[in-house]
């Protein structure tokens, strides 16, 4: 659901940028509103099952608090100042500048009881106000507001309305698109930060919704780099837009609409975009080409966005090239798929949607601050076989044939049935990855494979798995052989 809705939201968001007359121009905001609230709304039922189900889970890393406020401010100024209200923060100066926990989540929680403040306040402010309740040696116990001067709310609903697919204005809710899970997920988060949360209402109007959590400080945190969804953009940085170097850029996604968004984005840029609608594909085209820069979508057919990362990275380390950027790409905005995509080796994560202004300045981070310089495209290539495969390299094949070991029960099983379509996939995949470690023949294999189950070719498939089957017991003995003849070297 969330794909298709990704490429309305992005084909929304360029055309609010056109010379549209103010009709248009209404209806494409309306389109877009719309949009972001259905995209908030799967994202609560994700939440909401993946809580129920107990698989919800939190990290520890560092970060900084009041940066995490102020950014949730920033994020929703606008939507604030369209409805004529100001919205404001105010830190208590002895909040701990780094802390532990889970910045995701907290902001998380911030971003909607402030999307609720807004929807139920018509007039006045909205004010966030973040002090710290009581600490004991390194825990500190936070306390945050979220005060509104709104509706507030209905008598006896305070506890009700944190119930799940619950909401204490029925109507309201039906015209912002809510469905009552927000205040349940805000809970759930909430608890497993070791805090409470509560909703009571002001003496003079609106209402106040008070969380804690525990968060533990920490010291001698780097700052993080400045998140590509801030919405200002320095204007200095617009006026080195023009002197920026124009990129190659290469993006994986097997979704044609946002393909065809990526270049309606990139359209008045200097830069170059060639698109990979498979992981395979994307690998290929890394290896023919040299790129500046690459948007990984995660969840690509044949070999997801982790895996041809990771095997990029192999390859660069084979071929003694300084490493590509990489951009993660996924709906999923999970800290574990961040957790997991830079695991793989991406630098950056973006969560679709990814409006035009967010991607042109990420560019444009990396274009000023990369030299695209002519020693770099004059290097000569370094030969393969010549140069010393790192540990990592030497790791990273050990496992690529553990795997293949593991698939070959499931060959047999899926040549029993006749699916030629899984197997078709197993060996698509044995033919992209081979030739990263130097197991070519494996990687022919493979090929054989693939060829035979599109043929739906019963004998000519069994007898691949047979030479398979041989060929990595082989690379495994190798492997192995080579790890005891490093170990005595060492």
């Amino acid at each position: 659901m969330r794909t298709p809705l990704n490429a309305i939201v992005g084909i929304t968001d360029f055309l609010s940028q056109a010379d549209l007359s103010p009709e248009q121009l209404s209806l494409v905001r309306r389109c877009a509103k719309a949009s972001d609230g259905l995209l908030r709304m799967i994202e609560e039922l994700l939440m909401a099952a993946k809580a129920e189900s107990g698989t919800l889970r939190l990290v520890d890393e560092p970060f900084q608090l009041t940066q995490v406020v102020s950014e949730s401010v920033a994020l929703l100024h606008n939507q604030a100042q369209d409805k004529g209200l100001s919205l404001t923060a105010q830190l208590d100066p002895s909040l701990p500048p780094h802390v532990i926990g889970d910045a995701h989540r907290l902001q998380q929680i911030l971003l909607n009881l402030m999307r609720n403040a807004i929807k139920f306040t018509s007039t006045g402010a909205i004010s966030i106000h973040v002090s710290v309740l009581s600490r004991e040696d390194d825990r500190h116990i936070v306390l945050f507001k979220v005060i509104d001067t709104g509706t507030g709310i209905p008598s006896g609903q305070e506890e009700h309305i944190f119930k799940r697919f619950s909401q204490a204005d029925s109507r309201q809710g039906r015209q912002s698109g809510g469905v009552g899970l927000g205040l349940a997920i805000c809970k759930e988060l909430v608890g497993l930060m070791r805090g409470e949360i509560r909703a009571t209402n002001n003496p003079g109007g609106g209402s106040t919704f008070a969380f804690t959590v525990e968060l533990k400080s920490a010291s001698l945190v780097t700052p993080p780099s400045p998140p590509a969804d801030r919405p200002l953009i320095d204007a200095q940085a617009r006026g080195k837009a023009a002197s920026i170097p124009p990129l190659h850029i290469l993006l994986a996604e097997d979704f044609i609409e946002s393909q065809d968004i990526m270049r309606l984005y990139l359209r008045d840029t200097p830069h170059h975009l060639d698109c990979a609608a498979t992981g395979i594909e994307v690998v290929t085209m890394f290896q023919k080409r040299r790129y500046d820069l690459v948007f990984m979508d995660l969840h690509m057919p044949d070999l997801d966005g982790y895996t041809a990362t990771c095997v990029i990275r192999t390859w660069e380390q084979q071929q003694g090239r300084p490493p590509t950027p990489i951009i993660a790409l996924t709906a999923n905005g999970l800290t574990e798929a961040r957790i997991e995509s830079q695991a793989a080796g991406c630098d950056e994560f973006l969560t679709k949607p990814i409006k035009m202004e967010t991607l042109r300045r990420v560019i444009e981070r990396y274009a000023t601050g990369m030299e695209v310089s002519a020693a770099r495209e004059k290097r000569s290539p370094v030969d393969r076989e010549q140069e010393p495969r790192p540990r990592e390299v030497k790791e990273l094949k050990r496992r690529f044939i553990a795997n293949r070991m593991q698939e070959l029960p499931l060959l047999q099983e899926a040549a029993a049935d006749a699916n030629f379509e899984h197997i078709r996939t197993i060996g698509h995949r044995i033919k992209g990855l081979a030739g990263s470690y130097g197991l070519d023949a494996i990687g022919a294999i493979g090929a054989a494979m693939e060829e035979a189950a599109l043929a739906h070719d019963a004998p000519a498939v069994s007898t691949q798995i047979a030479k398979l089957t041989e060929a990595v017991r082989l690379a495994e003995a190798a492997a192995r052989d080579d790890a005891d003849a490093s170990g005595r070297a060492a």
